[in-house]
């Protein structure tokens, strides 16, 4: 006895009965063709398949600004920020650890009177510097400078001083010195002896550029 095959229409009622039964489970999940809110979860996104669009933009925002103290040197690869990374005029004393930068690490002709001195400045003598045989010395305080009007102790400083053009270098020397007491505070004394041999200078009263450099 043959084994009897089911009809056409039976194979459509068992499929449409499939439909039926699988449909509602499945229309369950949509609301005027939107899914609902919560319906799809993490199991069901393909990894890394999303991208910016797909977020909404509170969401972009949240990920693109970084958390307090959330970024540290060692999250950050080698080389990472350049300085084109850093906002002009953003990095201060702060910022930089103690000794971390050598003169590896400072262009050549970059720094000035501002970031190496204690104090720095012109000035020029009230009173000019008298004619001075062979032989003869002079000596002068300037007063009113930056280190005395600031009141500082300069006594273990390096004071460099600089004549201007004026000054007759193949007849005189310049001395600067620093007193150990001071009878005021920021003050230097500066020294011109006439070792020439040219015979006697004439008075002048030249002007002067000077950075005093404190010493750990």
């Amino acid at each position: 006895m043959g084994v009897k095959r089911p009809s056409f229409a039976s194979v459509i009622a068992l499929l449409a009965l499939f439909i039926a039964l699988g449909g509602p489970a499945q229309a369950a999940k949509f609301v005027d063709g939107k899914l609902r809110k919560n319906s799809v979860s993490s199991t069901q996104v393909k990894d890394r398949s999303l991208k910016t669009r797909d977020l909404k933009r509170s969401a972009v925002r949240e990920l693109q600004t970084p958390r307090s103290g959330s970024v540290t040197a060692s999250t950050l690869a080698a080389n990472a920020v350049t300085s084109t990374a850093i906002a002009d005029q953003t990095v201060g004393a702060a910022d930089v650890a103690l000794n971390s930068l050598t003169g590896a690490q400072i262009a050549d002709g970059s720094l000035n009177a501002r970031e190496v001195g204690r104090f720095y400045g012109r000035f020029q003598l009230s009173d000019s510097i008298p004619a001075l045989s062979h032989g003869q010395c002079w000596s002068g305080v300037p007063t009113g400078l930056a280190a005395e009007r600031a009141g500082a102790d300069i006594a273990q400083d390096v004071v460099i001083v600089t004549p201007d053009a004026s000054w007759p270098q193949d007849q005189l020397t310049l001395t600067v010195k620093v007193e150990n007491t001071q009878p005021t505070r920021g003050r230097f004394v500066l020294a011109a002896c006439n070792a020439g041999n040219s015979g006697a200078t004439t008075a002048f009263k030249p002007s002067f550029s000077y950075v005093i450099i404190g010493l750990p």
